[in-house]
């Protein structure tokens, strides 16, 4: 059994995943303190995760599927902001046909991380896990990295690593219209991710069947 875990289509899509993130991270110079090295670092520290229980446990089904579910958020929220917000919706495919290591370091952390994850929940067991009280625990992640980011550029370093998130730009009025906006774009996601994975929850045999 434990051979057919390592030769699953699970298995190899999972060490994908972590492949496609890590080479993304280390293709390009990325701080730290972007959101998209946080989410990236979480999605791989996951994955690693999953395949170890697969392993130890000879299943291919992915251990804690709730927090999968949160997972595919974040690095949902770090794909639509780089391409709606900060890219103005542009196509990425001719800055990585052009090989610039930046360009395909951002393809691979903005598009193909999070369409991999989205694959991995939407194909592979188990399903409808995710509850609704989840969501704003979901929701932590995302606002505490804004408030972090916001004290340590006001208090610490006066740098901020996205312009909607520079008060010295937009103000400090802008930059609460900013998060309120996002954070009510990323709850309506993750909602919808929730609603969905609760639509595919395992059948209930009925009495007497």
């Amino acid at each position: 059994m434990g051979t057919r875990v390592h030769a699953s289509p699970q298995w190899w899509w999972r060490i994908s995943i972590v492949l496609a993130a890590v080479v993304g991270l280390y293709s390009a110079d990325y701080p730290i303190l972007a959101y998209t090295t946080q989410s990236s670092v979480i999605a791989i520290g996951y994955y690693c995760g999953v395949l170890y229980w697969m392993h130890r446990r000879v299943t291919v089904e992915a251990a804690a599927p709730r927090l999968r579910v949160a997972v595919l958020s974040w690095v949902l929220l770090s794909g639509l902001v780089l391409h709606f917000v900060l890219a103005g919706g542009a196509n990425p495919i001719p800055g990585v046909l052009t090989g610039d290591p930046a360009d395909v370091s951002s393809f691979l952390l903005h598009y193909v991380l999070p369409i991999m994850v989205f694959a991995d929940w939407l194909l592979f067991r188990p399903y409808g896990q995710a509850r609704w009280r989840d969501l704003p625990g979901w929701m932590l992640f995302p606002l505490g990295y804004a408030a972090i980011v916001l004290a340590r550029g006001a208090l610490v370093t006066g740098r901020y690593p996205y312009p909607f998130l520079n008060p010295d730009r937009r103000g400090w009025d802008g930059v609460g219209l900013w998060i309120a906006a996002l954070a009510v774009a990323f709850a309506l996601v993750a909602a919808l991710l929730i609603a969905t994975d609760r639509l595919r929850r395992p059948k209930m045999p009925t009495q007497g069947h």
